[in-house]
């Protein structure tokens, strides 16, 4: 009986292997599906947003549904149609690429500070977003992680309470967890000023050789 029930686990094994293995074309075709439809969706929401608000006339549209048009296009909450008209820009001039500073902005802006000075927006880091904050913060995650992983293996005992020590390997990985997250957002704050100094610069570079280029003109004339 045992012997019957251990060949019928085997072919159910087997076909469990064979049914994965037919399955990943498929669901890499269905994956790829998804990609393209959501490059039409990003195509459908760009030409929408360039055709309504981008260089358009701000009166004929409220502030709020500008900026609930520029969430959308860009998925992010936490974004203006200021903001977003800034990076297209950028874009547009050849000095920054609209997805990387919008994936950096989107993790980092709880990190950002964003005034507006002559009409122009500028961007500033918030005093605690750095590189040493955010080496520290790595540190206390894999510390804190380690520590959860040798309390649950039991190469290290707390208490001899049945409950203490899985609530505190509940408490460590919440912390880990936490101290990764806010690295990954700090990181991202400080990629999406590095953006914005290199695009900055780059444009002041280029009016500098057009100023150049036009002063030798108008002295050779």
């Amino acid at each position: 009986m045992n012997k019957k029930f251990m060949e019928i686990s085997s072919i159910l094994t087997y076909i469990s292997t064979i049914v994965v293995v037919f399955s990943i074309p498929v669901s890499l075709q269905i994956f790829h599906q998804h990609k393209r439809k959501k490059f039409k969706d990003e195509l459908e929401n760009f030409t929408e947003y360039f055709e309504k608000f981008y260089g358009k006339d701000k009166s004929a549209y409220p502030l709020l549904l500008r900026d609930k048009a520029a969430q959308n296009l860009t998925r992010t909450p936490q974004i203006s149609a200021e903001i977003v008209d800034f990076i297209i820009n950028l874009h547009e001039k050849r000095l920054a690429n609209f997805d990387t500073l919008i994936d950096h902005y989107h993790w980092g802006n709880q990190y950002l500070k964003v005034e507006k000075n002559n009409d122009e927006i500028v961007f500033s880091n918030k005093c605690y977003a750095s590189n040493l904050i955010i080496v520290s913060l790595y540190i206390i995650y894999f510390l804190m992680a380690g520590f959860a992983g040798f309390l649950f293996l039991d190469i290290l005992n707390l208490s001899k309470v049945a409950w203490f020590d899985p609530l505190i390997i509940i408490a460590s990985l919440i912390i880990s967890l936490g101290a990764l997250n806010t690295a990954d957002n700090m990181k991202g704050t400080l990629k999406f000023l590095w953006n914005i100094q290199k695009a900055n610069f780059q444009t002041e570079l280029q009016e500098n050789n057009e100023r150049e280029t036009y002063i030798d003109v108008t002295s050779q004339t």
